[in-house]
């Protein structure tokens, strides 16, 4: 494992209104992270997606960022309705789910790595 990781928190606040994130309901997306569950073999993976979708219903809970007003839900279904989602980026998002509970579950964590993918969607 290399020590040379960028800290996500570099980016707190640096990361408003990058892209327009459309918001969901919390029943809209918890079919789709159930959608996405059944695709996921990683443990690591699994217990992000879940932690994210437990998350959904607090109301600016982990899954929140103040520093960029940004909700790793919302990026996280905007990512996998997009157009361009494929299952090239099926593996990458994997794998970004999976070293966000290995690195950095916190909400900084989440909202930085999810935001990478969805931003290469675009």
């Amino acid at each position: 494992m290399s020590e040379n990781f960028i800290n996500v928190h570099t980016f707190d606040g640096k990361l408003k209104n990058l892209i327009d994130i459309k918001k969901y309901d919390n029943y809209y997306k918890k079919n789709v992270f159930d959608k996405l569950l059944t695709s996921l073999s990683d443990i690591y993976a699994i217990q992000t997606l879940n932690n994210i979708t437990n998350d959904m219903y607090n109301q600016n809970g982990q899954n929140y960022q103040l520093e960029n007003d940004l909700d790793a839900s919302d990026i996280l279904v905007n990512i996998l309705t997009h157009k361009n989602f494929s299952n090239d980026l099926f593996e990458i998002l994997n794998e970004q789910l999976s070293d966000t509970s290995k690195y950095g579950l916190c909400n900084s964590g989440r909202i930085t790595r999810l935001l990478q993918i969805l931003l290469s969607l675009n």
